[in-house]
């Protein structure tokens, strides 16, 4: 299983938390830095972030963010609510702060949380804080890091309900009935805050902008990544599978939950550093006259540069590892089905 490595010398409790604790205020600091810049170039609010403070106010005032966030403008208020509740509700204290402080303590609390779980079983993974994706996240202000940890740790999987897209990747790769029914047990206590919102979500996910959103599968080289199926037994296998078939931006920060896949400090060391390759490359492939065409050059190359190796790297196993009963009965049957016909 090897998006659990263990060691006889893991850290102890202490050191995972001030290591945690750097972690942290490092990530604060970078945030606040990028959230300055961003004022300099006269962009308002507070990046990605902006739409998690804002529906955590609503809350807060007894409101539903799904009705009182609309398109108001550019970029950070172009589009409503896109998330489901459980977003809006992780964020109510952070917007108890300002939305600059609030952004700043945001950024830090994830990145700490994730270091954390990273360290459970050692140093190695640690260089997947410097991942490009990592670093993005802690620009903008993004969930994917919260996430990373729900597949690392049972007791943050209840996180995974936050982003049904990627939180459906890190349940499939360990579904068991804890991480599971600690996702329901959320939901329904979001539900029990605002019933309605389930209906008002689909509804305001049929208004989404799709032009930043890409399923890695659908664009080339993606369809090279059903390979995964073949590690199926594997929970990195099944990750990236599921990963590769969610709609996400290709714009690095929903590719942090790649990072865990590598299983030994140079994998994931070289993770971290492949993924700045499409940084560097951009300036001279993109095209000028098209932003749709450089978003799609720009989304082949994240696939190539994350998705690819962590394919190589789950191909090098063997598809051995636990899953629950009945998905390995109903593979059974289903094997035998398709032999048969063969």
């Amino acid at each position: 299983m090897q998006l659990r490595h263990t060691t006889d010398d893991s850290p102890s409790l202490t050191s995972r938390i001030l290591i945690a604790c750097a972690v942290a205020l490092a990530a604060g600091a970078i945030s606040y830095v990028k959230l300055h810049q961003r004022w300099l170039t006269g962009e308002a609010g507070a990046a990605d972030f902006t739409w998690w403070w804002r529906a955590g106010h609503a809350l807060l005032l007894g409101e539903s963010p799904y009705r009182t966030i609309d398109a108001t403008g550019p970029y950070p208020f172009r589009e409503g609510f896109l998330y489901p509740l459980p977003a809006a509700v992780v964020s109510v204290p952070f917007a108890l702060l300002d939305m600059p402080r609030g952004f700043v303590v945001f950024c830090g609390v994830s990145a700490g949380v994730l270091a954390f779980s990273l360290t459970r079983d050692g140093y190695w993974r640690l260089p997947a804080l410097m991942s490009m994706p990592m670093l993005t996240c802690m620009s903008n202000g993004q969930w994917a890091p919260l996430i990373t940890a729900a597949a690392l740790s049972p007791a943050f999987a209840w996180l995974a309900a936050i982003k049904p897209t990627l939180g459906g990747a890190v349940i499939a790769a360990r579904p068991t009935p804890f991480r599971i029914a600690s996702v329901v047990v959320f939901a329904l206590v979001t539900i029990a805050i605002w019933p309605w919102w389930p209906r008002e979500y689909l509804a305001e996910l049929g208004l989404r902008e799709k032009a930043n959103y890409t399923t890695p599968l659908l664009l080339f080289p993606g369809p090279v990544l059903l390979a995964a199926l073949l590690r199926w037994r594997r929970p990195e296998g099944r990750l990236l599978f599921v990963m590769a078939c969610a709609p996400q931006n290709l714009g690095w920060y929903d590719q942090v939950p790649l990072s865990i896949i590598p299983g030994t400090f140079r994998q994931v060391l070289i993770f971290s550093l492949l993924s700045y390759v499409p940084l560097f490359l951009v300036p001279f492939v993109r095209d000028p006259a098209s932003t749709a065409h450089s978003y799609e050059i720009l989304s082949r190359m994240v696939i190539c540069a994350c998705y690819i190796p962590c394919l190589i790297v789950v191909l090098m196993r063997p598809n051995e590892g636990e899953v629950p009963t009945i998905i390995d009965r109903w593979t059974t049957r289903l094997t035998r089905v398709i032999r048969g016909r063969l």
